[in-house]
């Protein structure tokens, strides 16, 4: 699954610097490092929106998708 995961990931920050690279081998290597400042950009609030997301879930919220019962020892 951490492997899932994280090559999710890398397709997702390629998509990302894709959208905001210069199309084609003319850019010049201004167009390229401004493109690429905006691409860190935008992932880092992506970071921040998915951190947000998942501090907000509670301990319990994901039981029912891994189906994990509550063991009461005693």
């Amino acid at each position: 699954m951490q492997q899932m995961s994280i090559s999710f990931g890398v397709a997702a920050a390629g998509l990302t610097t894709a959208m905001f690279v210069p199309a084609g081998s003319a850019a010049n290597p201004a167009e390229m490092i401004a493109g690429l400042h905006k691409a860190f950009l935008a992932l880092g609030a992506f970071t921040v929106l998915s951190t947000i997301t998942f501090y907000r879930l509670k301990r319990e919220d994901g039981a029912n998708e891994t189906r994990q019962k509550d063991l009461h020892l005693g």
